[in-house]
């Protein structure tokens, strides 16, 4: 798992500190994200603004499948 950038693995939740803390201590992590990262219609809207260096799409056609704004 992993594939969420707005969960942590198992679907943990950023914003529950016991939760952040049970994933640290069951996988001995260091460092461990402390926010949720962007969903897919904010990350092209980043790359647009230049704040994306790169984005890697892979099977799937964003063109197609994300939401059009009005």
């Amino acid at each position: 798992m992993g594939a969420l950038a707005t969960a942590l693995a198992g679907h943990l939740r950023f914003d529950v500190p016991r939760e952040v803390e049970a994933l640290r201590a069951f996988r001995g992590l260091p460092r461990l994200a402390t926010r949720p990262g962007l969903k897919a219609v904010e990350m092209f809207e980043a790359l647009a603004r230049g704040r994306l260096d790169a984005l890697l799409v892979m099977a799937t056609n964003p063109a197609v499948s994300l939401p059009v704004g009005e």
